[in-house]
Formats: structure tokens, sequence, C-alpha cells
């Protein structure tokens, strides 16, 4: 109830009870078997032959064609929508794989590391048309990348799928790798960097080190920098990971004095200065609170904190050894104000030593004090030391005694002095303009971006560790096939893994009404799909027996007993015979034909009959003509559909005059009651067409004011499809029932949170024996 406080006029929505329920659709179909080509175990929507041949390929000879002419049969006859599933044969290859993509940068100590690997979303040899772009970001230039993937086919590209403003740090949610996953079609991505060093329980190569973040100023195109006269910005700092956040900020003014003092020059109220002239500037104007450098003809503005040192000697080439054995000793001498201070281990007794056991050596002879944390470590062919971050600085420097160094020269990385903080990761530096009048802008024509963030050692959020860009060389997936002969019952089942559906199971997330094996005609294929049928209240158009060979052979009785032979029978199944003989679109000679199975053409048969008269209608008769049929396998007559019909199979026949028609409409049902096609398939709509539309009544008060208002939307359902002839009966009284009430809903199923309606109707089912009575009628008889 709305609160009413103030006095006024309130107008409120009351809700009507009617809910009306919109009837589903009963004409998708669903085809899985072999095609050309195409990503396997996917259920994909095609609305004509067309898109499935831009999809999956056009006609193929012998049992590989029988998808393509079950699809193109049933777009012939009428239908509109479907979906198709491509299966393999077992034997085909694993997904193809693409080369792993290395970083954009070597680290500091010379490595580049791979960071990212692309595997096909199943198998087949549809990838070798994938191509990945890696490219600039149209945002965030310096931090993402864009990864694009592109189809080419028959000299002809076109992007498929692209990720912008992606990046290689888990802990973003632009996370390349988690984005690629959830959402692409075609590709799986695995971060390399993670699994082969990150989380590698031995590392091959030394930790990356941590880095202060950087402000990068972007010269001219004559590589120097103009600002105008009495412009002023202002530099800042914060360590956010301090309790007392270490906060510092320094205001710079491009004063003609400060601009010339620097060497610059002033011309109509412009500075105009080189990159080492703007150095020098800035770091007068900032003092020891932010360190500036050159690199690359562009100047860097970095906060001045302490860094951690990071000492890495690698073994000879060729060795996986330090060969100690002229060596008295090698020492390790930390440096920091107070001095210097050697680690010594005595080597006398030792021939060579691994790196790792030279760091548990080194690690044995630091004192306990060991201020600066040094420790060192095993990497490869890598020997690590690292000393923690100190606000006057700390180095590292390795030495021989009694002979050569047996190591590479040593590298090191870090150890500047500057401010504690706490993680570099959490320092931010920023930069802002103070506007003054009549003084034009500066900032965003000096620097482009405006604030950056620390890396933490190791850390994935490295813009040098986004894949490298792959301009004119886009990168392929390799290894990828179709594999040969037969494919197996278990392909077309399908599987439900951690990995995804596949088979039949692909289907489980689409919605389908009919379901087609073209050419699928023994148990071992026909019960996984009865099954599949059941379980998601889909009707299955099964193939009788038949074959490719036009001089197969096969008798009535025959295909009786294979019939009355199936382990299961489904009500939710009608099987049709013989295969049909149509014009072959990849024949050779002069009118070439074959045979098809001809569960294509009924699909089609079933959908034009649902448009035209309703799925309350058998799709057989006169009227459900096979398009594109210009014989059938074996001509039946009256006898043989004597033997088949009783049993559920129904006849495909010939008629002078009418032509190749279906002259079957019973199901497999061992139940009577569902013994007929139409009677079957409207159950299946009511079924679904009321579960849909009484969504809304889960979780209302069960009563009976909610009984009603399920009642009168179930009736006012049925009353609609009543006026279109779906039910027998003269009045809607004799035609259907629609109960919900205390009868049908007593206390102790309402306590269970259970509400009932009940819903019968007379269904229409089809004239299959005309008996005409004729009699001789005496002259005089009245």
């Amino acid at each position: 109830m709305a609160e009413r406080l103030t006095p006024g006029v309130y107008v409120e929505e009351i809700p009507g009870g009617v809910r009306p329920i919109q009837g589903v659709g009963t004409s998708t179909a669903a085809f899985v078997g072999q095609a050309q080509r195409g990503i396997p175990d996917r259920a994909v929507f095609v609305n004509g032959f067309g898109d499935f041949t831009r999809k999956f390929g056009g006609h193929s000879r012998g049992e590989a064609g029988f998808l393509a002419q079950a699809v193109d049969a049933f777009f012939a006859a009428g239908g509109r929508r479907a979906y198709v599933v491509r299966v393999l044969p077992g034997n085909a290859a694993d997904p193809a794989v693409s080369p792993a993509l290395q970083a954009r940068a070597d680290d500091a100590w010379g490595v580049r590391h791979n960071v990212l690997r692309f595997t096909a979303k199943g198998q087949g040899a549809w990838a070798d048309h994938v191509r990945i772009h890696i490219e600039n970001s149209t945002s965030f230039a310096g931090e993402t990348f864009r990864l694009r993937l592109e189809w080419v086919e028959a000299g002809r590209s076109r992007t498929i799928e692209t990720y912008d403003g992606v990046r290689m740090d888990p802990e973003s949610e632009d996370y390349a790798v988690r984005v690629v996953n959830e959402t692409s079609q075609y590709v799986r991505a695995d971060d390399l960097f993670q699994i082969e060093f990150v989380d590698a329980e031995e590392r091959s190569t030394p930790p990356i080190p941590g880095r202060a973040p950087v402000l990068e100023a972007r010269p001219g195109a004559d590589g120097n920098y103009s600002v105008p006269e009495q412009a002023r910005l202002t530099f800042a700092w914060d360590d956010l990971s301090s309790t007392t956040p270490n906060q510092s900020s320094v205001a710079v003014e491009f004063s003609s004095e400060a601009i010339e003092a620097a060497g610059g020059t002033v011309t109509g109220a412009v500075g105009l200065l080189t990159p080492d002239q703007l150095q020098d500037l800035l770091a007068t104007a900032l003092g020891d609170t932010f360190t500036v450098d050159v690199a690359n003809a562009r100047v860097r503005v970095t906060p001045a904190v302490a860094l951690g040192t990071v000492l890495a000697a690698e073994t000879p080439d060729g060795s996986d050894q330090f060969d100690v054995d002229p060596l008295t000793g090698v020492t390790l001498t930390v440096t920091d104000s107070a001095g210097a201070t050697d680690i010594v281990v005595d080597t006398t007794a030792d021939t060579t030593l691994s790196p790792q056991a030279l760091a548990d050596r080194i690690n044995a002879e630091l004192p306990a004090t060991n201020p600066h944390g040094v420790v060192a470590d095993g990497a490869g062919r890598f020997l690590v030391v690292t000393a923690d971050g100190a606000p006057e600085g700390v180095t590292l420097a390795l030495a021989a005694t009694g002979g050569a160094a047996p190591w590479q020269a040593p590298v090191t990385s870090g150890g500047t002095g500057g401010a504690a903080v706490g993680s570099l990761a959490n320092v931010q530096v920023r930069v802002a303009e103070q506007l003054r009048p009549g003084v034009p802008r500066v900032l965003s024509r000096l620097f482009p971006v405006v604030r950056a963030t620390g890396l933490e050692r190791n850390s994935a959020a490295n813009p040098d560790l986004r894949p490298a860009l792959t301009e004119d060389s886009p990168v392929r997936l390799l290894g990828g096939d179709d594999g040969s002969g037969a494919v197996l019952p278990d392909r077309f089942a399908g599987t439900v893994t951690a990995d995804g559906r596949t088979g039949l199971h692909a289907l489980d997330s689409v919605n389908v009404n009919i379901l087609c094996l073209p050419g699928r005609t023994t148990a071992d294929y026909l019960a996984p799909a009865m099954t599949f049928c059941e379980r998601n209240d889909v009707f299955f158009i099964a193939d009788g027996v038949g074959s490719i060979d036009p001089d197969f052979q096969v008798t009535a009785d025959e295909v009786r007993q294979a019939v009355e032979g199936l382990p299961t029978v489904s009500e939710n199944a009608a099987l049709f015979y013989p295969w049909v003989e149509v014009t072959d679109p990849v024949g050779i000679g002069r009118n070439p034909r074959r045979m098809v199975p001809p569960s294509g053409h009924m699909a089609g048969i079933f959908a034009r009959t649902d448009v035209t008269r309703g799925v309350w209608k058998a799709p057989a008769g006169i009227d459900s003509i096979v398009n594109g049929a210009v014989d059938v396998q074996h001509r039946l007559i009256d006898a043989d559909q004597d033997l088949l019909n009783p049993i559920g199979v129904n006849c495909i026949r010939q008629f002078p005059g009418i032509g190749i028609v279906n002259w079957g409409a019973r199901t497999l049902a061992a139940d009577p009651e569902w013994r007929y096609i139409n009677v079957r398939r409207m159950g299946l709509f009511l079924k679904a067409s009321i579960k849909r539309g009484l969504y809304w009544a889960v979780f209302e008060p069960n009563d009976q004011e909610l009984w009603d208002r399920i009642r009168i939307n179930i009736n006012a359902f049925m009353l609609g499809l009543f006026r279109q002839r779906a039910f027998q009966g003269a009045t809607p009284d004799e035609a259907f029932v629609v109960k919900c009430d205390r009868e049908t809903n007593p206390q102790e199923l309402v306590d269970q949170g259970i509400v009932t309606a009940q819903v019968a109707w007379a269904p229409l089912k089809p004239a299959e024996f005309v008996v005409i009575e004729i009699s001789q009628k005496s002259l005089l008889a009245v």
C-alpha cells in the first residue's frame, strides 16, 4: 500500500489480473550431422539454405551430404528457422592451437616472456580460417591493447570479433583472458605469463623488478616541446598503502625566466625547449620530490621513492652451472649509506655450483640482522639476489676471489633511494593544470596521460607484458583437422563436461521443436535422440531403413522387424519410410539423382502445416507433398502399409495424379493416447505455452485470488485456440476444461508451496480411415 501522508490526489495502477499466454513456436528444427566446415558441437542458427552454405558449406557426395540435403529440403518445403550442430569423426585432431605470443618488450634482464596462447573452441579444420590480430587500443593506448579476430576465406576477410581496451592484468575487469573466454565463440585464451612465470613452481628467469609510476611528456613533431609562457602545472604523488598517506605536491611555472635559465627560448609568449632543456627545467622546479629523466627523446617524471634492488648473474652460455674450481670464494657486497657489508661464500672445496646451490650458500652466510632483507634464489640459469628498498638506497655487487668470475656480467636493477613506501602498486602520480586568464592550456598537449600507478614486482599490469603487435603477420591457429571416416553414435549423443556440451547436448541451450539426425537409422543413433527429445519436449523425426545405394533392396516385413527390434520407442518420435530420390546438385552426368533420407523433407512439411493449418493438423495427406522428390526408394502398395502402419511406420507413397506424399501420421508411442503425431505435438505445444505464460505466478500469494487469475489466463488461451478450431467440440465446454480452485489445491499442498491447475482438452485426431458404406437400394424402399 502506498504511503499517504500529504493531502492530495493519488493515482495508483491496479493489476487487472489478465496476463495473456502467448503460444510458443512449433516449427524450429534442429539438425545434427556432418558438414563441409563450421565449428563443431555448437548450435548455430540458420534462416535459409544460403545462410547454411555460408556457415557450413554446400552439398557433398555420399553420406557426408545428408545434413546439407536435409536442411535444403527443410527450407524448400516451408521451414523458416533451424539450428545446425556439426559433428566430427572420433579421430579428428585436438583443437588447433596458436604459437605462443610474446611480450611487447624485453624485461630488465633481456628476457622476452610468453604472454598469450589461443586455442580453437572445438575440433576441426575450420580454425584454419581464423586470424588473430594484436593492435593498438583506441583508448588508454599506453596500457591496453585491442584483440581482433578475422575470418579469411576465398581471398576475402571479415572481422568476426573485436575486444578493445583489454589488459593482461588478472585483477582488471578488462582482463583479456577472462573477456575472451567468457564471450568469444571461436577461441579460448591462456595467460602464459601467469602459467609459465608467476605460478611456476620453479622459475627459469629472474623476477621482473617493480616500477615507480611514470608521467611521460609528449614532444611535438619536431621532437621539441612548446609551452605557453606563464603556464603552470602541479605534480603530486601519493602512497595509498600508508595509514598516514605520504602526499607530495609541487607546482611548476613556465615563466620566461625559468625557460631561459634552462636554455630554452621564448618567442611570442611561447617557450621552446628541447627534451634535455625541459628535463633541466622540471628537475630544478621539482627538487628532490621527483626524479626527471629523458628516455627515447621523451621527458619522464617519477616520484622519488625507494626502489628495491635486484641483481641477476647468469651462468655461461651452454651451461647451467657456475665453474668455481679455481675460486676460493664468492663475495656479495651490500652497500648503503652506512657503508659496505660483505657476505663471503667459501668455494675452496667446490668444483661447480648451480645457481640455486650458490643462492643457498649465500643465504646461509647472511647476518642475522639483515636490515635490508637481502635474499638469494635460483631461477633456471640465473642467480638472483634481492634487497628491499631503503630511503638511502641499497646497491648489490657480486665478485669472485681467486680467479675470473664464472658468470656473465651481472645485471642490476633499482636500488635508488627515496621516500619509503609500502607497495609500489599503491603509489600514484598525477599532474594537473592551474588555469590562468589569457594563458593557453598546455596539459593535454604536453602530458597525454595525467595519472599513473606504480607496478609491484612481477606485476601483470606492466604494459611491456602486452602481446607484441602483429601488424601484417596475424597469428594463426595450427593443427586442426576434420578427421576421417564415419561419425559414430557417441559423437552424436555427445557429453556434458567442464569444457562444454557436445553432440545433442549442444542444443540444450536453445529452443527447438523438431529434431532430425539425417540418415541415421540404427538404434544406437535413435535411442539417444529419443532420450533427448523426451527430456526437452522436442519431437524427433527419424529416418527409416534406407541407403544411398540405388539398388538397395528391403522388404516391408524386414522393415517391420527392424522397427519392432528397436530397444526403445518414444511418444515424442515418428519414423518415416522409405527414402526418397532427388536431383543430385553435385552429381556427375546428365540429370544425376541420388537417394536421401526423408527427415529433412518431413521437417519442412511439419513446419508448413503448422503455418498454414496449425500444429493440431496431422502433417499427412494429399497436401503433404514431398517437395523436390522425383521418386521413392521403394514403391509401397497397400499390402506393405498394412504391415507398417500398425507399428507406427509412416509411409511415403506415390499416387497417380497426386504425386509423392506422406501417407502416415503416427508416432512410435506404446501408449495409444499419443498415437498420432498432431495430438502429441499439440500436447507439447500446450505444455510449453502454458509453462512459459505462467512464470509470473511463481512466488505469488497462494490463495483464491491466484487460483482465479491462473484459471482465467489459461481459459483465455484455450478459448483462443478453440476459435481456431484446434479442438474437438462445438462449444468451449465440450472442447476443454480448466480447473484451479480449492478442490485442486487443498491446504496440505498449499502448505508445501504447490499450486495446481488442471487442463484437459479434446484433441483433433486425424481421419485415418475414411469408410463409405455402400449398399443397394430397392426401388420401392423408403
